[in-house]
């Protein structure tokens, strides 16, 4: 009889415990709520909330308490814990908000793999968080040297948003530096049609001009020509655009009259002297044409248009180890940028730490002469 009595009261004891524990057992959504609450301000506390909400957790809660784990671990450049933590996370059961504050956080730390995934995810879900994941997006994979990945992106943007001029803006501009330049003169001619306000109006129609002077579609350009002029009168823009013009039509004379009427303020003196330089080297007056080109040179050492016309022009100058030095210093400069592109690409397909690539990227910016790039490399390298 007093055995069962034990017994009794030990079934009752536990019972009354479960209870207690049903009744006072943490809110996992109520951590969730404090650690997003206090994560920017505090992450450290945020941390104990999250780790707290992941014991209490069932799935698919327990994914968003990982995830925001995760962002106070980034919060505090603990990404040695978040690269164990984050491979195990179902990101679609988490909230849109956490995953965009997460990505950002990446992001800002160049944690690539991590926030492409976080960001991808929020990006094809066409919530109000998608669009500013797809301008994280943007800013990620101009970062990365991910030029596919970032024009995608720009012309998902464009597609559902044709007001967004900036991402017009930035879409031209990757695909005139990939020379990809009949795509982007419909780019170009396609952001025109959503009549843009007036300042990129003026940069749209100026890119135009200039991909049908490289094209040497010199009728249509002259066309598109005075719609620049009428949106921008007389202006150094103007006079350059004109001065190429003439020198297609082999118009030699008044294509040097509008190049002389290039110089005067001394921040533009290295390109008006490119542009007379082109003027001189197409009517074969070399001598010259390396002046110009010099003095480009001197202002911008590390201008490869203009190593490979000073090249041109002392083989017309019948100088040939002078023409191969440029022309060498012209290849070696294009072969770094396109090593510059795929250290980028490889860097972004990473998971691990790779300060070796940041290293050889900071060194590979320096010798083009892109200090910041190089400086931002070589912090990059340093906190790794």
């Amino acid at each position: 009889m007093a055995r069962r009595s034990v017994v009794w009261c030990m079934l009752g004891l536990v019972v009354v415990c479960g209870l207690a524990w049903v009744a006072w057992r943490p809110d996992p959504e109520a951590l969730l709520a404090k650690g997003l609450a206090t994560v920017a301000r505090d992450p450290v506390v945020a941390e104990s909330y999250f780790q707290r909400a992941l014991l209490a957790s069932a799935f698919p809660l327990r994914s968003e308490a990982q995830l925001g784990l995760c962002l106070a671990w980034g919060r505090q450049q603990k990404w040695d814990e978040v690269r164990r933590e984050f491979p195990d996370i179902e990101l679609a059961n988490c909230r849109p908000r956490l995953l965009y504050e997460f990505g950002r956080v990446a992001v800002d730390a160049n944690q690539i793999d991590e926030a492409r995934q976080t960001l991808e995810e929020l990006a094809q879900r066409h919530v109000r968080d998608s669009v500013d994941a797809l301008d994280l997006l943007i800013v990620g994979y101009r970062r990365w040297g991910l030029q596919n990945e970032m024009l995608a992106v720009a012309r998902e943007l464009t597609t559902r948003f044709p007001d967004r001029f900036d991402i017009w803006s930035i879409q031209v501009e990757a695909l005139r530096a990939m020379k990809l330049d009949q795509e982007c003169l419909e780019t170009a001619r396609q952001a025109m049609q959503h009549d843009p306000p007036d300042d990129y109006r003026r940069e749209f129609q100026l890119l135009i001009v200039e991909m049908l002077i490289n094209r040497a579609e010199v009728e249509t350009a002259r066309q598109e020509l005075e719609t620049l002029q009428t949106l921008e009168g007389e202006s150094f823009r103007t006079r350059a655009c004109e001065a190429s013009l003439f020198r297609l039509e082999g118009r030699f004379d008044e294509a040097l009259k509008v190049a002389a009427s290039l110089f005067g303020d001394q921040r533009l003196e290295p390109t008006a002297h490119m542009i007379r330089g082109f003027v001189y080297l197409d009517r074969g007056d070399f001598e010259k044409a390396v002046a110009d080109f010099k003095l480009t040179i001197a202002a911008q050492p590390y201008n490869t248009q203009a190593h490979f016309k000073l090249s041109e022009a002392y083989r017309g100058l019948g100088k040939p180890a002078e023409a191969l030095a440029h022309s060498r210093l012209a290849n070696d400069l294009s072969a770094k940028r396109l090593e510059i592109n795929v250290l980028l690409k490889l860097r972004a397909g990473q998971r691990e730490p790779a300060s070796a690539i940041a290293r050889k990227l900071a060194d590979l910016f320096e010798e083009i002469g892109d200090t910041a790039a190089a400086a931002h490399w070589r912090r990059q390298a340093g906190s790794e």
